[in-house]
């Protein structure tokens, strides 16, 4: 693999996500001001609502970018991640992940959050 390009979300970028958030509190009926694990828990709660129910594949990546959104901010906030774009220079271009704060360790919560809605990420017990 090629040098990993870490850097700064763009205004833009960092708008979309605050509006993307704000969507997905209304839609779980939360405040901003909660706490983040309550947060995470009516994220979880909503996700098997999903989960159980029949969903388009577009709908669920609809759900999977407002209910990530929401999470990775609710680790930003909860453990003082910060989100960064990141390219790993493999030909896709780049994504936006939250990142530890030394950047030791990533994850890309839409992502994360859109393979267990599709029902595609197995979890420790296989």
């Amino acid at each position: 693999m090629g040098n990993v390009v870490v850097t700064e979300l763009e205004d833009d970028v960092i708008e979309e996500l605050n509006e993307e958030e704000a969507e997905a509190l209304k839609l779980l009926g939360a405040a901003k001001d909660e706490k983040p694990r309550k947060i995470v828990q009516k994220i979880k709660d909503y996700a098997e609502k999903i989960l159980s129910g029949d969903f388009t594949d577009e709908q669920i990546n609809d759900y999977a970018i407002g209910l990530g959104s929401l999470w990775g901010k609710m680790v930003e906030k909860e453990y003082r991640w910060s989100w960064k774009s990141i390219d790993f220079q493999d030909g896709y271009g780049e994504s936006y992940y939250i990142v530890s704060p030394k950047e030791y360790y990533c994850c890309n919560p839409i992502y994360f959050i859109q393979k267990i809605l599709m029902k595609n990420n197995p979890g420790f017990d296989g």
